[in-house]
């Protein structure tokens, strides 16, 4: 598992495999650049030189892309976080000793920790997602299923007879604990060890029983 990110000759782990389409190592370069060096250095005969496609080629299929590249990457990069947590998730429920919550936690650090520079554009689109004015953002529809996640999980949690919410805000409690784990995020991206991996999510967890009533008897 290649950790390093600051070779920008180096492929990162979502390398398109040989024969797939131009269009899909434009993105990998595009998120690969924006990870290493940021968007100001994303210029086509960057994009060129790291997919070895010609600069008409490049510009060709970018023109041609119904959705602009930053959205094929913004995209790109929920559909692979999203689908990610999904499965690793609904794993850990069937597995008899599911936490939610904490579940949300050590699968979105260790999804970061596998791919750091899909991380470091996630963050970024994080960033900018914060810096729209308008609610029709296209980034806007990333943190809103965050928190509809995070809120959908606090409630399984509490169903399950997990989590005590009772005198606690819970709009709160979700839109702090997603904070944390973005706040983890920042430092996971530059990772190199389990160790370390481990050491955000016991923080995570200890937030959980800071702020809820974690029956710790229920997940064994």
């Amino acid at each position: 598992m290649e950790k390093k990110i600051k070779n920008p000759r180096k492929k990162t782990e979502t390398s398109v495999k040989s024969g797939q389409d131009s269009v899909a190592s434009i993105i990998e370069a595009f998120i690969d650049i924006c990870a290493v060096s940021g968007n100001e250095k994303v210029t086509l005969k960057a994009l060129s030189e790291r997919t070895g496609l010609s600069l008409s080629n490049v510009k060709y299929h970018i023109d041609n892309s119904p959705k602009s590249l930053e959205e094929l990457c913004t995209e790109f990069t929920r559909n692979h976080v999203n689908m990610y947590l999904e499965e690793s998730i609904f794993k850990d429920r069937m597995s008899g000793h599911f936490d939610p919550l904490l579940s949300y936690a050590k699968h979105m650090l260790t999804w970061t920790f596998k791919y750091p520079r899909l991380g470091v554009y996630l963050l970024m689109i994080y960033y900018k997602s914060a810096l729209q004015e308008s609610t029709t953002s296209r980034y806007e529809s990333i943190l809103t299923r965050a928190l509809s996640r995070v809120e959908s999980l606090l409630h399984e949690g509490v169903g399950m007879g997990l989590y005590q919410t009772e005198g606690v805000n819970k709009k709160d409690i979700i839109v702090s604990f997603h904070a944390l784990i973005l706040g983890h995020l920042v430092i996971t991206v530059n990772m190199r060890s389990q160790e370390e991996l481990e050491s955000r999510l016991k923080m995570s967890q200890e937030f959980l029983q800071t702020q809820l009533i974690v029956q710790k008897n229920k997940i064994g």
